[in-house]
C-alpha cells in the first residue's frame, strides 16, 4: 500500500505546527516528516520566509495577555449584568475572577520559585572566607 502523498501546504502547516507549538527543531522536523516529502533547505526557507521564530516567541508569550483578556471578558460581563442583571452573567464574573486570581497566584509561585532557584545558585558559588583559608592552608599557599 503506496502512503498518502501530502501536498506542500500540508507539510508546511504540520512543519509550522511542530516548529511554533511544539518546541521541535528543524532538523528533528525533518527526520519525522514522511521522507522525500520536502528537502531540510526548504523547511530553513519556510521558517526565515515565514518569520516561524517570531511566530514562536508569541505563541509562548501569550499568557501575558492573559490577564488582560480575563479584566476585558469581566468589564464587557459587569456591564451586561449592571443593564440586565443576570444569575448566569454573575457565575460568569465569578469564574472571571477566580481565574484572575489563580493566575496571579500561579505567577506569583513561578515568581517565587524562580527566586529561590537563583537564590541557591548564589549561595552554592559562594565560598566562605574560613574555608578558603583552610584550602590555602591544605595547599601550602599564603592568604
Amino acid at each position: 500500500m503506496k502512503p498518502t502523498k501530502l501536498n506542500k501546504e500540508q507539510v508546511k502547516a504540520e512543519a509550522f505546527e511542530y516548529y511554533v507549538k511544539k518546541g521541535m527543531s528543524i532538523d528533528t522536523i525533518f527526520r519525522i516528516l514522511p521522507e522525500g516529502c520536502v528537502s531540510r533547505k526548504t523547511l530553513f526557507n519556510w521558517k526565515e520566509r515565514g518569520e516561524w521564530d517570531q511566530a514562536k516567541v508569541k505563541f509562548f508569550n501569550r499568557a501575558k495577555g492573559f490577564d488582560e483578556t480575563l479584566w476585558g471578558l469581566a468589564e464587557i460581563y459587569a456591564e451586561a449584568a449592571r443593564e440586565n442583571p443576570d444569575p448566569q452573567l454573575a457565575y460568569s464574573i465569578s469564574s472571571l475572577v477566580t481565574a484572575l486570581m489563580n493566575n496571579k497566584k500561579l505567577k506569583s509561585a513561578i515568581s517565587d520559585e524562580l527566586k529561590e532557584s537563583e537564590g541557591e545558585q548564589k549561595k552554592s558559588s559562594n565560598i566562605s572566607k574560613e574555608t578558603l583559608a583552610k584550602i590555602h592552608e591544605l595547599l601550602g599557599l599564603k592568604s
